[in-house]
């Protein structure tokens, strides 16, 4: 297939009336210009935005889209933003004729709706369940990190002082202390040692007398 050369044809400016004023409208938002208002939007949508007008949200809904009609405005028509008041951003009859000017300003807003969409997802995955799993997982991984670092002896050793733990704590009052049999347990040296304390402890407290033989 024989590749040719695309030159994009230049697109003029529409213009709309309004209240006896002519405004240009230029109908095509870049790529790059597309980058910027979606960043911007994030920013404000997520982050804390330099007025506040709503209190005590998580999202900033109404400030990104004040931002957003405030820097297309800018951008894309010959308005002097500077001479704005706070009417122009409820005027939605007169947005409404700006951006029906803007040929792909659809498409442009499904993308900007589609990209805050995945961040909040992304935000509710991290704070699930299944985080806390992985979270976890890590940390198993690292307590095999951790073993795999001592050798064959040092492993023996180390349960067997655990095993000698369970027999001592056994025979001691301190079992009636769970927090000083979970310090000791740790001091152990092994995580394990931990669990079969506790276990063995719950079995003595629950274990039933023997009667004792009539004479």
């Amino acid at each position: 297939m024989e590749k040719v050369n695309l030159q994009l044809k230049a697109i003029k400016n529409k213009t709309i009336e309004y209240n006896g004023i002519e405004i240009e409208v230029m109908p095509f938002i870049s790529l790059s210009e597309q980058t910027f208002l979606i960043e911007n939007y994030i920013e404000n949508y997520f982050g804390t935005p330099k007025d506040i007008l709503i209190n005590d949200t998580k999202y900033h809904y109404f400030e990104a889209e004040i931002e957003l009609k405030y820097l297309v405005t800018l951008f894309k028509t010959n308005i002097n933003v500077e001479d704005l008041d706070n009417e122009f951003f409820t005027n939605i009859a007169l947005w409404k004729e700006i951006t029906d000017k803007i040929e792909n300003w659809h498409d442009f807003k499904n993308t900007l709706e589609r990209v805050i969409c995945d961040i909040k997802q992304q935000e509710t995955l991290e704070n699930s369940v299944g985080k806390i799993i992985k979270d976890l997982v890590e940390k198993g991984y690292g307590l095999l990190d951790k073993l795999s670092d001592l050798n064959p002896e040092e492993i023996k050793k180390a349960g067997d002082e655990g095993l000698k733990l369970i027999e001592r704590l056994e025979k001691s009052s301190i079992l009636n202390n769970p927090a000083d049999k979970v310090a000791i347990a740790e001091n152990s040296g092994l995580v394990e040692v931990e669990t079969k304390v506790i276990e063995k402890a719950n079995e003595i407290k629950t274990r039933k007398p023997r009667a004792k033989k009539v004479k």
